[in-house]
C-alpha cells in the first residue's frame, strides 16, 4: 500500500474523529463534563479556599462566593483546539506509525492536563480580580469573562506549543523521518 495514502488516510481519520467529538461536545450537558469540571473545581478550591459543591443540573457552585463552574467553564473547546493544533503541527514530523499513534495518545493527555491548568488559572484569576474590588464593575460587563478567557487560553496554547516543540523536536531526540524511512 502506498505510504502517502496511508498517511493521508490517518490524517483524514483524525479530522473525522475531531468533527464527531466537536459535534458530541455541543450536545452534552454539565453532568457529562464532570470529569473536566471536578479537577478544576478542586484546584480552584485548593488555591482560593472556596468550597464548591456538585449539583448535577448546575455544575460546581459556591453559595458563599456566588460562583458557578458549569459547561462554559469546562474548557472542552480549548481541549479540542489544543489537541488538534499539537497533532496537526507535529505529526508530519514523525516517521513511524507507532510513533504517531503514541503521539496522538500523548497529545490528548497533555491537552487534557493543559485544559485543567488553563481553566483553573482563568477561574482563579477572575476570583482574585473580584476580591481586589478594583475590577468589580468591569467583571460584570458583557465580554469581560470572554476577554479573560481569550487571554488565558491563547497564552496557554502558545506555551503548550512551545513546550511540545522544545520537548520533542528541538532536543537530541530525533523522531523525524530519515532518508531510509521515505
Amino acid at each position: 500500500m502506498n505510504k502517502k495514502f496511508v498517511q493521508y488516510f490517518f490524517y483524514f481519520t483524525l479530522m473525522i474523529c475531531f468533527l464527531f467529538t466537536w459535534i458530541a461536545y455541543q450536545r452534552v450537558n454539565v453532568a457529562d463534563l464532570k470529569y473536566l469540571l471536578y479537577p478544576v473545581a478542586s484546584w480552584v478550591s485548593l488555591i482560593t479556599g472556596i468550597v464548591f459543591e456538585w449539583q448535577a443540573d448546575v455544575g460546581f457552585f459556591s453559595q458563599t462566593a456566588r460562583i458557578i463552574i458549569d459547561k462554559s467553564c469546562s474548557g472542552g473547546q480549548f481541549f479540542l483546539l489544543s489537541t488538534g493544533i499539537l497533532l496537526f503541527s507535529f505529526l508530519p514530523q514523525l516517521s513511524k506509525y507507532t510513533h504517531q499513534l503514541f503521539f496522538v495518545c500523548l497529545c490528548t493527555s497533555i491537552s487534557l492536563l493543559a485544559t485543567i491548568v488553563a481553566n483553573t488559572a482563568r477561574i482563579t484569576m477572575v476570583i482574585f480580580f473580584q476580591e481586589l474590588g478594583y475590577f468589580e464593575e468591569l467583571l460584570h460587563l458583557p465580554g469581560v469573562h470572554l476577554a479573560i478567557g481569550v487571554l488565558v487560553y491563547l497564552s496557554a496554547l502558545f506555551l503548550l506549543y512551545l513546550f511540545m516543540q522544545h520537548l520533542f523536536f528541538d532536543r537530541h531526540i530525533d523522531l523525524r523521518p530519515t532518508k531510509t524511512d521515505s
